[in-house]
């Protein structure tokens, strides 16, 4: 098992991915340049427009029932499934704590829970090192294929002091102790 995708996997999250943001782009109006699917990662400042995108799509979760009844990509019955899943997604502020051999290691800021995320097309580490650690950044959890993966889209990126390090390596190891790793959404 790897940390991340494999390319089958890969190709189908980002099928649905940029086909809802999309989507969201054309109810929303959010980006005046992402009007077609060949224009995803095309254009400077990409990026912002893929986590305003983000936020507004979980932020209103009924667009994900509006794509799936409307199904504007086609999408087969399977690929509906998975996307109808992604209502589960967990928005918000996230502290990387540790990347271990199967995931990393995501504490989501609010909820104060410890999840287990693979990456996309690489490891997370590899975005993430392990010598910046913690880290908090900004992303999606995403429920995909029995696993947890983000969006894609990291933002913020701030490294937390030595002090929080000791607090945080208590509450991971006392949820691993009392298997509360959460990882399936």
């Amino acid at each position: 098992m790897t940390n991340y995708l494999n390319q089958s996997d890969y190709d189908l999250f980002f099928k649905i991915h940029k086909n809802i943001l999309l989507f969201t782009n054309k109810i929303s109006k959010i980006s005046k340049k992402f009007k077609k699917l060949d224009d995803w990662g095309e254009y400077t400042n990409f990026m912002n427009d893929a986590c305003r995108l983000r936020n507004h799509l979980f932020d209103n979760k009924n667009l994900i029932d509006q794509f799936t009844k409307e199904n504007p990509a086609n999408l087969n019955q399977e690929e509906l499934e998975i996307t109808k899943n992604w209502k589960k997604a967990i928005t918000g502020n996230f502290i990387i704590l540790k990347h271990l051999k199967k995931h990393s290691i995501f504490l989501h800021n609010e909820s104060n829970q410890i999840y287990a995320i693979i990456g996309l097309m690489q490891p997370i580490e590899e975005i993430a090192p392990k010598e910046c650690l913690p880290v908090l950044v900004g992303t999606a959890l995403i429920p995909f294929q029995g696993k947890i993966v983000y969006d894609g889209v990291l933002s913020g990126g701030n490294v937390i002091g030595n002090n929080y390090r000791r607090e945080f390596n208590e509450k991971y190891m006392n949820d691993k102790k009392a298997k509360k790793i959460i990882e399936r959404i």
